[in-house]
Formats: structure tokens, C-alpha cells, sequence
């Protein structure tokens, strides 16, 4: 971890408030403006932005943003900036911190491609009942070798692999597609971790700008 630039990642998911709404237009561009500056001074420190993508209808979240981070340090930093303009008076969110992971599979560095897959699974019992020799080697190929496919076709790239700071067992992936025959590509062979997680949750999102995702 320590010859990667980004060795941490932060997950924003965020839905608009009805009392967001209710702002005025001033008053909303107020708030865009310091949410800005504390975006351009978190990247000024080293941090990386990958989106915001504006989530597909049936998520029950709105946007979502991935950060790639150079420290921990930097991920504090943008949660307490974050508090401190009292995010959640007008959007309901939730967050994921999390650690590079060495992932079945190789990875791409961050990229600017229109669409994406967010991936968030935990392992099931089943998975830890398993020894650790096949956990290691049967198992982790049998995830693998789909995941491998999915970075391979259609150019999709698997963009961040990490695994959550607090319990190590819930983990990150976001996959960056050139359209949406990508999307369903990835999505479809995601289905090979049912096997081993339970808790799986997969968010699709098309790029936007920061500043309209908001409104």
C-alpha cells in the first residue's frame, strides 16, 4: 500500500432533502459554493474525485461520489468540513471509508469514463467457515475469474478495490463503463458473488457535473 497514491477511499451517497428544495435559488448557490471549496481544497491536498454520478432511477439514492485519498488525514479532514456545513440539514447520506485492497484481480488507475457500477458486498458466514488455503486460492479465483472478464470486456475498467476501514469484511468496488451495454455487462457478472456475500448492493450512475447534481 505504501507505493499507491491512493491507498484510502471515501463513499458519499446522498439524497436531496425536501427542505433543500424549499431554498431559495441564492441561498442553494451559497451552499454549492462552499461545498466547492471544500471539494477544490481536499484535491488541492492530494485527494482524487472520481464522478459525481447521478444514480439510476431505482437507486434510492440520488448521486453518489467515490474519493481516492494519499492519507488518512485527508478523509477526516473532508468528513469534518463536511459536518461542519451541516450537510445533513438538507441531504439525507451515508458514508464508507475504506482501505486499498489487493482484489482478486489487477486494477486501472482512475479514469473519465461516462458510466458506472458501484459495488458494496459483505461475506457471509459461509465465507469464513471455508479454510483459509481455499479462501486464498479456490475461492478468490472462483470471484476472480468473472471479475477478470468484466475488466476485459467491452474496455470496462475496475477503477477502486477497497475494503472497509472499520470491519474488513464489507468491500468497495467501482467499475467505470463506456456505455450502458457496459453497465449491463458488469452488472450481470457481478452476480458471481452472490455465492459468498450476503449483504450485496450494486448502485449504476451516469457522469455529471458537480455543480448539477445537486439541484
Amino acid at each position: 500500500m505504501a507505493d499507491d497514491p491512493l491507498p484510502y477511499a471515501w463513499l458519499h451517497v446522498a439524497r436531496p432533502r425536501e427542505n433543500w428544495r424549499q431554498l431559495t435559488e441564492a441561498a442553494r448557490g451559497d451552499f454549492l459554493s462552499e461545498r466547492a471549496a471544500l471539494l477544490t481544497t481536499a484535491q488541492e491536498q492530494g485527494a482524487t474525485l472520481y464522478g459525481p454520478y447521478d444514480c439510476h432511477w431505482s437507486s434510492e439514492w440520488g448521486t453518489f461520489e467515490y474519493w481516492g485519498f494519499p492519507d488518512w488525514d485527508g478523509v477526516a479532514d473532508l468528513q469534518a468540513a463536511m459536518k461542519a456545513l451541516d450537510i445533513t440539514e438538507y441531504f439525507r447520506h451515508r458514508n464508507v471509508l475504506g482501505r486499498k485492497s489487493r482484489g482478486p484481480i489487477g486494477q486501472e488507475p482512475w479514469g473519465e469514463k461516462p458510466y458506472a457500477v458501484l459495488l458494496e458486498a459483505k461475506h457471509d458466514d459461509m465465507w469464513y467457515n471455508l479454510p483459509k488455503s481455499v479462501r486464498e486460492d479456490e475461492a478468490l479465483k472462483e470471484i476472480g475469474a468473472p471479475l477478470a472478464d468484466i475488466f476485459r470486456a467491452g474496455n470496462n475498467l475496475l477503477t477502486g478495490c477497497h475494503t472497509d476501514w472499520f470491519s474488513g469484511a464489507f468491500h468497495l468496488m467501482l467499475f467505470e463503463c463506456d456505455d450502458l451495454h457496459g453497465v449491463e455487462t458488469v452488472t450481470e457478472g457481478l452476480h458471481a458473488f452472490m455465492r459468498y456475500h450476503t449483504d450485496l448492493r450494486l448502485t449504476t450512475g451516469r457522469r455529471v457535473e458537480s455543480v448539477d447534481i445537486l439541484h
